[in-house]
């Protein structure tokens, strides 16, 4: 298990937020560099933030500690309290924070800026044993089979981790104490995150040399392997993150990058791309493919 911890903050906020000439913008401002002034405490790494695609109010604010001492220190600072009391006074409910414990050393947010990162959150009977923990950081999730180079879903594996103990850790529809195991997926955008999600993504359930063996539906083998591991409820959303930088340029960096993703042309330039890579005699398979997914926005 690696030192590392998220701090995951999570508040509610109306979107005026985002628009400094506005009360709420301004003082969101004031909370961008209340959080950038943390960038010389020890133990710091980074922060980002964005908004939650699938609850529109709620905004998150992930920061990256080398480890959990460096974090508890920073908690019992005068700096660590006035940063929350200004998060209490925009957010229109509670503001939460949960810690979370990645398995890696290796640090989460290298992707998590330029991808369009999904956050699966998976929920256990809490407490569960050091067996059944195993079992589920052996998960595959949703690690795509390697197809040509050049042509992959994600940009690199998985970040992934359990949320440390707290009582806020509870299975969200019926409020019973849970274990919460964190999936962090970086795709290269959409539309190929809802390839991958969707029928045509299989995985070859006996390797080796052709031909290929039992082939299963790599969601379908997700959605199995976390019940087997006990998982009681599954979570999944979405967020553009924004990397904090000093605030140099307020309108600019309250706003934060679009949410919005042109689906439209989301498709058209994958159909170009899998000619491009796949050949002409893909292209009518691809097609049907392409034109047959289930598109959200």
């Amino acid at each position: 298990m690696a030192d590392r911890v998220c701090e995951w903050i999570t508040i509610t906020a109306q979107h005026d937020i985002h628009e400094t000439s506005t009360p709420n913008g301004q003082a969101w401002v004031e909370i961008l560099r209340a959080l950038w002034a943390r960038h010389d405490c020890e133990g710091y790494e980074r922060t980002y933030w964005g908004r939650v695609l699938e609850e529109r109010d709620k905004l998150w604010i992930w920061t990256s500690w080398e480890t959990k001492q460096t974090y508890d220190s920073h908690k019992n600072t005068d700096q660590y309290r006035s940063l929350h009391n200004l998060l209490a006074l925009l957010s229109n409910t509670l503001p939460s924070t949960s810690l979370l414990q990645f398995d890696h050393k290796w640090s989460y947010n290298k992707h998590l800026r330029s991808s369009w990162p999904s956050i699966t959150m998976a929920y256990f009977t809490h407490p569960i044993p050091e067996d059944q923990r195993t079992r589920i950081r052996n998960i595959r999730g949703m690690w795509p089979s390697r197809r040509l180079l050049g042509d992959l879903a994600v940009y690199g594996g998985p970040a992934r981790g359990f949320l440390l103990p707290s009582a806020d850790n509870v299975v969200p529809t019926s409020g019973a104490p849970a274990e919460v195991y964190i999936f962090l997926d970086y795709w290269e955008s959409p539309i190929r995150e809802e390839e991958v999600r969707g029928p045509e993504e299989l995985i070859d359930m006996q390797p080796g040399p052709p031909p290929l063996g039992d082939l299963k539906r790599l969601s379908t083998l997700f959605e199995e392997e976390l019940r087997e591991a006990g998982c009681v409820e599954k979570v999944v959303r979405h967020a553009r993150f924004n990397a904090l930088l000093e605030i140099r340029s307020p309108h600019e960096q309250a706003k934060g990058k679009s949410t919005e993703y042109d689906w439209e042309t989301g498709r058209r330039e994958r159909r170009e791309r899998v000619r491009k890579i796949y050949g002409d005699e893909e292209d009518e398979e691809d097609e049907e493919f392409l034109q047959g997914l289930t598109i959200s926005s």
